[in-house]
């Protein structure tokens, strides 16, 4: 597994009790270095390490597709890390400003009956 893609849009599968969870994606000033974790299936986090800032939009990963449609002004950056489902947007600020969008396709936890822990998701730079 790679842990690390230079690309602005795109796919990953990743075991994130490997590599400290995280995974690296776009370069320079649009560089997102993610701290993932699996807290059961279905269900995976986001922390803000690396100076990042996390917020979660339930049941909108449809929003993946239209951009145009979401207020960031209103998006909740408070929390440590943020718990996301397969039916939830992720929104991720870098350190320089820079926004990202996560939605999970498959989230598996091998201390909940998976055979490993498995993070599947797709990402983009806006």
């Amino acid at each position: 597994m790679n842990y690390k893609n230079e690309d602005f849009e795109g796919n990953a599968k990743i075991n994130p009790s490997n590599n400290n969870g995280k995974f690296t994606f776009g370069k320079r000033m649009y560089e997102f270095n993610i701290k993932f974790d699996v807290a059961n299936n279905n269900v995976a986090r986001i922390y803000n390490d690396y100076q990042l800032q996390v917020s979660r939009i339930k049941n909108c990963h449809n929003l993946f597709h239209n951009v145009e449609q979401l207020d960031f002004k209103k998006l909740d950056f408070s929390n440590r890390f943020r718990r996301y489902s397969t039916d939830d947007l992720a929104i991720v600020v870098n350190k320089m400003g820079k926004y990202a969008l996560l939605v999970f396709k498959k989230i598996e936890s091998e201390s909940h009956g998976a055979d490993s822990d498995i993070i599947e998701f797709k990402w983009k730079i806006i």
